[in-house]
């Protein structure tokens, strides 16, 4: 009875260890899982600054272009209604011409009328 009670005990000892074997494994193969996690998390974080930078950096050529973009169309603007006004001043002074074509013209016509009344 002592002998099955101690083989009895011996083989529980032995699952008892067999299962402490297994649970050792299986809590380092969870480290191991848990390691490479972190090493994984560390490198996405890493990658996100990237991104982050990456994003500024884009954000802020953006609102150069922007700004460049705004600054040509007011330059463009300033051109056109310069060109705007000299066009106005240009048909002001083509007007004044042919006021004064059409003022001599008439004083002309006037003079020959005169000159020929006069014969």
């Amino acid at each position: 009875m002592f002998e099955d009670w101690s083989s009895s005990k011996a083989n529980e000892m032995a699952k008892l260890v067999s299962e402490e074997t297994n649970a050792e494994e299986q809590n380092s193969t969870f480290c191991r899982e848990r390691e490479r996690v972190r090493g994984e998390i560390a490198r996405l974080e890493l990658e996100s600054k990237d991104l982050d930078n990456k994003i500024v950096d884009s954000e802020t050529n953006t609102n150069k272009l922007v700004q460049k973009r705004h600054e040509m169309e007011a330059r463009t603007d300033e051109r056109l209604y310069e060109q705007k006004i000299e066009k106005a001043r240009l048909l002001d002074s083509i007007q004044k011409i042919k006021l004064e074509l059409i003022r001599v013209h008439d004083s002309d016509v006037k003079e020959i009328d005169t000159k020929k009344d006069s014969k």
